[in-house]
Order: C-alpha cells, then sequence, then structure tokens
C-alpha cells in the first residue's frame, strides 16, 4: 500500500537520526515560487490554498474515524496523509497527535509491527507523549525487543516519574526478568525506577531493589548495594540479602530493618491499613492473604477471604463489591493454602475446586487448574491431577509448562508408568531455565539426588541464579507433608546433608532458619 511505503521511508531517515519532519519535508512541496504573471501566481497560490484545506479536510476525517473508532477506515485514511508531502507542513504536534493516533488503530487492527514503526516516530519528537513511550515499550516487548521495550519505558520513568503510580507493575517485572542479567539496559532501567523512587502497594519494589543491589555487587558498587538493601523490605528478599556473603558488609543482620519476621508482621500492617483505605481493592486484600500466610495467621487469612468472597457474592450486580473481582480466583486459591495448612484438608480441595471453575482474566483459569492438579498430587491422587491439568488448555507459559510436567511427573510415579515419567522428566530437564525450582523439586520426586545436587552448585556458582538457590536452601516453618509429598520431602532433607552441597554452600553463603513461611506457591 502507498501509505505504507511513505511510512517506511521516513522510519528509515528518522533511524538515520533525522526527524519525521524532515523526512517528509524533503518532499513537500516548494513553499514559494517566482511567477511571471500575477494572473498565474494568484492561481498557484489558490491552488496551494485548495490542496492544503483539503489535506486537512482528510486528516480531520482520519481523527473522526479514529474517534468513532472506526479503525480500518481510519488506518487505511492515515496511511494516506502521511503518503501526501503535506503532512510535512504540519506543526509538530499535529504530526505526532497523528502518529499516535495511527498507531492505537493499528494496535487495535493487531498490526503489530505497523503500530511499533508508528510509535517510534511518535516519540520522535520533543514534546512526545509518555503514553506513547508507555504504548511503544509493550509493542516492542510484544516483538521480542525486549532491550529496546526496556529503553522505551525507561524514557517513561526519567521523563515522567510522577507517572510511575499509573503503570502496570507486571510490565515491570517481566522486564526486569528477561533482560540479560549483565545487560546495561537492565542496570539503567533499575537504577531509574530507584532514582524515581518507585513504591508499589503490593511490595513488588523490594524484588526491583534486590536486583539492583545484586548487579551493583557483581561491578564491585558497594556504596550502590548499600543505598539499595536499605529499601528491601520483602521477607523472602530479606533471606536472600543475610544467606548471600555478596551482602554481608551491606547489611547488619542484627538489625531489625534486615529480619524477614519482623519484615512479615510489618507487611501484615501495612496491608491492614491499605486495605482500610482502598475497600473497594482486592487485590490489596488478596495480597494481605499472602502476607497473612507468611506468618503463619491461617485463621486470619480464611477470616479475610470469607469476608471478601462474601462481599462479592452479595454485592448487586450493578453495584460490584470490588473494582478488581478477577482477584477472586486467588483469594480462594490463599484460601485452601490456609484450610490446607490448618490440616482441613478436605475444605482446602474442595476451595481449589471452585477456584478452577472460575476465569483466570476472562480466560481459561490456567494457574488454579495447575495449582489443583498439585494438590491432588500431593494428595497421592494421580488420576484427578491429570485430569485436573488437562482443562489448564494450551494458552500456558513456559513456567507453567513446567509446572504442568511436575505434576505429569508425579502422577506417573504414583501410578507406576516410568515410561510417562521419563518423558516429564526430560522436558523439566531440557526446559529448567524457564522453571528452576521447579526442576529441582522434580529431582527430589524422582529421587535423582545426584542430578539434584549437581543444579544446586550449578546455580550457587551462578552470579544470576544464586540467590534463588540460597532463599531455596534455607528452613522455614512447614506443614506436615501429605501423602504424595512424603518422599520428596525426605529427599529434600537427604540433599542438604550430602558434604558437596554443604561445600558449595559454605563457598558463597550460608543456611539458617527463618520463623516464616517461605513458599507460599506450593501445598
Amino acid at each position: 500500500m502507498k501509505g505504507y511505503g511513505a511510512l517506511a521511508f521516513a522510519i528509515g531517515l528518522a533511524c538515520a537520526g533525522i526527524g519525521p519532519a524532515r523526512a517528509w519535508a524533503d518532499n513537500a512541496p516548494a513553499t514559494s515560487t517566482t511567477s511571471t504573471t500575477s494572473t498565474t501566481s494568484n492561481n498557484t497560490g489558490g491552488d496551494a490554498d485548495m490542496r492544503s484545506r483539503f489535506f486537512r479536510q482528510r486528516l480531520a476525517s482520519a481523527h473522526a474515524m479514529a474517534r468513532e473508532e472506526n479503525y480500518r477506515n481510519a488506518d487505511q485514511a492515515f496511511a494516506e496523509v502521511f503518503a501526501d508531502p503535506m503532512f510535512a507542513l504540519l506543526s509538530d504536534s499535529e504530526q505526532r497527535t497523528a502518529l499516535s493516533t495511527a498507531g492505537w488503530m493499528a494496535v487495535k487492527l493487531d498490526k503489530t509491527e505497523r503500530a511499533r514503526d508508528l510509535y517510534r516516530l511518535a516519540t520522535s519528537y520533543a514534546d512526545s507523549d509518555p503514553d506513547d513511550w508507555y504504548r511503544l515499550s509493550y509493542l516492542e516487548y510484544d516483538l521480542d525487543r525486549v532491550e529496546e521495550a526496556a529503553t522505551a519505558f525507561t524514557e517513561v520513568i526519567e521523563r515522567w516519574p510522577q507517572l510511575l503510580p499509573n503503570v502496570d507493575e507486571s510490565h515491570i517485572h517481566r522486564l526486569r526478568n528477561s533482560l540479560d542479567f549483565d545487560s546495561p539496559v537492565r542496570l539503567k532501567l533499575l537504577q531509574a525506577l530507584f532514582d524515581a523512587n518507585w513504591k508499589t502497594t503490593g511490595g513488588g519494589d523490594s524484588a526491583a531493589w534486590y536486583s539492583l543491589a545484586v548487579a551493583r555487587a557483581e561491578r564491585g558498587d558497594m556504596d550502590g548495594v548499600r543505598a539499595a538493601v536499605r529499601r528491601i523490605d520483602d521477607p523472602l528478599d530479606l533471606v536472600r540479602l543475610r544467606s548471600d556473603m555478596r551482602f554481608d558488609a551491606a547489611i547488619d543482620a542484627d538489625a531489625s530493618a534486615f529480619d524477614p519476621l519482623l519484615a512479615a508482621q510489618r507487611r501484615v500492617e501495612e496491608l491492614h491499613q491499605q486495605t482500610g483505605l482502598q475497600p473497594d481493592n482486592l487485590e490489596l486484600r488478596m495480597q494481605l492473604t499472602y502476607a497473612l500466610l507468611t506468618v503463619g495467621m491461617h485463621e486470619e487469612a480464611v477470616a479475610l477471604a470469607d469476608r471478601s468472597l462474601a462481599a462479592v457474592a452479595e454485592a448487586p450486580v450493578d453495584a460490584p463489591a470490588f473494582k478488581d473481582i478477577e482477584e477472586q480466583v486467588w483469594v480462594m486459591n490463599n484460601r485452601a493454602m490456609a484450610l490446607r495448612r490448618l490440616g482441613r484438608d478436605d475444605e482446602a480441595l474442595a476451595e481449589m475446586v471452585r477456584a478452577s471453575q472460575l476465569t483466570e482474566d476472562g480466560g481459561v483459569n490456567v494457574s488454579q487448574a495447575l495449582n489443583l492438579g498439585t494438590l491432588y498430587c500431593s494428595l497421592d491422587r494421580p488420576v484427578d491431577a491429570l485430569q485436573a491439568i488437562d482443562k489448564a488448555g494450551d494458552a500456558i507459559s513456559g513456567f507453567g509448562r513446567m509446572v504442568e510436567n511436575n505434576v505429569r511427573l508425579c502422577a506417573a510415579r504414583q501410578s507406576g508408568r516410568t515410561r510417562d515419567a521419563r518423558r516429564a522428566l526430560a522436558y523439566l530437564r531440557d526446559h529448567r531455565d524457564d522453571g528452576q525450582a521447579v526442576y529441582l523439586e522434580a529431582l527430589l520426586r524422582a529421587g535423582e539426588l545426584d542430578e539434584a545436587a549437581g543444579q544446586v552448585m550449578r546455580q550457587l556458582a551462578s552470579p544470576e541464579d544464586r540467590g534463588g538457590m540460597l532463599e531455596w536452601l534455607q528452613g522455614y516453618l512447614l506443614p506436615e507433608p501429605l501423602p504424595g509429598d512424603v518422599d520428596a520431602r525426605a529427599a529434600r532433607e537427604a540433599l542438604l546433608a550430602r558434604k558437596d552441597v554443604q561445600a558449595a554452600v559454605a563457598k558463597v553463603g550460608r543456611i539458617g532458619r527463618y520463623a516464616i513461611y517461605g513458599d507460599n506457591t506450593s501445598f
């Protein structure tokens, strides 16, 4: 199409350092001419005025179609506008607005690359808009250009830090986790978040500060490490700090600020206050159930979940109790977790069954289907476990596939199906980077202690993976194992007792015991 060709030409110039106005101006008609007669001059002027007016009519029409959500026709109309040399005569603000609006039309039409190209152009103007940079970041990510996505998002942080409370926190974490561990772009993103004093209601900023502390430690910047660790307040992030020799010079293990139990208790108090201030926010209540699980306040977690779910059920359909009702599946998930730890296994199972029957973000409930399968595995009910995970569908993340195959491994071993067990373990081994803790737990379930020890030592030797492995190795509060987990629990104890594992730990850190529940993701 003609419009796309002209746009591609402009993009090429923009990427070479020439702004879009220059790109289109090179093709623009001359703004003045020398005429031999007044009649010719007047006619030329009149023609130019008519062309300009008609061009602006077409531009107005494109914007009108966009406002009416006539995406396809608006997309075509904007393409034709961009192909017209007169586009270069518009003000920078008008050009940027048109490019931005056209980009949104392309998004709505699932033309991801075209949308990305349009937003790249829109963000090249001096008066670029934060929404354009934000959308560009998402589009770059969807096109597997993670560094470009992080660069665009960093622009938002550095130029408009006051907007950080409005961004989707999950996008920050997926950028942080997708970028290469030693990438300068990753460090710049983390530092920009730090300089902007990013703070989340759910406590997710602590993970970013831990990542920043590790990055600074690997670069030998102890002043930077000390600054980062002062903001870390998640209990398990603090466990990582305390167990890792890299941070010995940066923390005081005896200080209350670095005590995981005190941090967990502070988190409960903070979330109690926040839920009172935002009574229609179900996500905060869900986060509070997690915090209560961490400190072992299981009765309180069940009571909070009951109140929240009753409010969902009893509210009028035109006046819902919460603005984010989709979080109810996770409230139910955590209610089941608390019931399990209270020894009320039948009630826990019934709640997980109910949770798995609800949708997740409007689609198939992958998470609760997999969690239900995990619970059935722990209960030594392999047939039910397989039936549960079969309802997860095909739209499963890499980590979800790891959980799925761990359940398949468990069910196969419980059923005596050796070939199926080998197949599941082979998948887990080949995709271990998608979920290293899941892989390690699968090795314990399969009784592969030598391989498990090798996995532990590899992760401890890796600057990137060390913190996660040290966290996994620590001692936490645990409920009595369910029948299907007894052997795996014993295998873990045998792994920790191995001299080669203990020697590997001693080189980089230490193993301690903490009066908190360390794993709120499994039963």
